[in-house]
């Protein structure tokens, strides 16, 4: 005799409770990765399935992850290759790996789109901005590339007209030095680039490059006699390092005692006093908390000591 097949009644509420049993299951594997301190045991837990993937892909919690766990030290990247670190520090061996993985850091396989071969601007977020020039007086060819899957993306050049728009001709560029906008709590997938320039008719212009537009605009300009700055090719006189702090790019001087400040959260430019003796200094700007700039500078004499400074964000106190 066939045994009689039972009805399984529908119990209201029965979908919701699997919900939110799914949803607690989530939050429970999101704590249970924050606590993996190694990066590479994410990664081998992203690959084990689909769910745990789209977990740990997601860009909250990625950024979660990295201000619980702050990116290792691996080295420094210069001008034309990698200096992984050396043992005894107990990073070294990811620091040759990395220079393994990202094949030495060269870039020969982006095509160039100026005279000279790619030299590195900037380095933030995991990704390279390279420049490659032409002429000394013409935009460079700029692109953004991440060394490891070395996936790359040429920047479009500067539009005439929107160069035209403030007054000033390409042929008339002083100088010219770009640099990686960090991404703070952006999507990754997306960059921002910015360009100072500097012109013949003493005039500063920074252009933005959004990735997600895919087109440049103008971001701020002024004039050098706004900026209580000389006349006399002030473009040549910059120090082409940049510094980022709370939201603006610095620039020192040559010869004087002041820096550029570009501030991208009003797009203004402004110059700030550095305290007596810093004309043909090299100095280090970082955020020294409370809103306060922190400045490392040191003599000309390879032995001279450094000295630490704290300035305010508008120059007018320094210690």
């Amino acid at each position: 005799m066939a045994t009689p097949v039972r009805r399984i009644l529908h119990r209201p509420g029965t979908s919701e409770s699997l919900r939110q049993l799914v949803g607690f299951t989530e939050d429970l594997l999101r704590v249970i990765f924050l606590l993996l301190s190694s990066p590479a045991d994410l990664i081998r837990a992203s690959a084990a399935c689909t769910s745990f993937r789209r977990i740990i892909t997601d860009p909250d919690f990625l950024r979660r992850y990295r201000s619980v766990h702050p990116p290792l030290f691996l080295g420094f990247l210069g001008q034309h290759c990698f200096y992984p670190t050396a043992a005894p520090n107990h990073n070294a061996p990811a620091g040759r790996a990395l220079k393994r993985a990202a094949a030495g850091f060269t870039f020969d396989h982006i095509p160039r789109t100026g005279r000279f071969a790619w030299h590195v601007c900037d380095v933030r977020d995991g990704r390279i901005l390279l420049e490659s020039v032409t002429h000394y007086n013409i935009f460079p060819g700029l692109a953004v590339c991440d060394p490891l899957s070395r996936q790359h993306v040429h920047l479009p050049a500067i539009p005439d007209d929107l160069v035209a728009s403030v007054q000033v001709q390409e042929r008339k560029l002083e100088c010219f030095a770009a640099a990686l906008v960090p991404s703070g709590d952006q999507e990754d997938t997306t960059f921002k680039v910015v360009a100072r320039t500097y012109y013949r008719e003493e005039m500063y212009v920074a252009f933005i490059f959004s990735s997600v537009s895919g087109v440049w605009s103008v971001g701020a300009r002024t004039k050098c006699d706004a900026l209580d700055l000389p006349l006399y090719r002030v473009g040549t006189l910059l120090v082409v390092p940049h510094h980022y702090a709370y939201g603006c790019f610095y620039w020192k001087m040559l010869c004087k005692n002041k820096l550029i400040k570009l501030d991208l959260n009003n797009m203004k430019f402004s110059s700030l006093h550095l305290p007596p003796d810093h004309y043909m200094r090299l100095i280090v700007i970082v955020e020294a908390g409370n809103g306060l700039l922190g400045m490392i500078s040191r003599t000309n004499r390879n032995n001279g000591p450094f000295l630490y400074y704290t300035i305010s964000q508008n120059g007018a106190q320094y210690s």
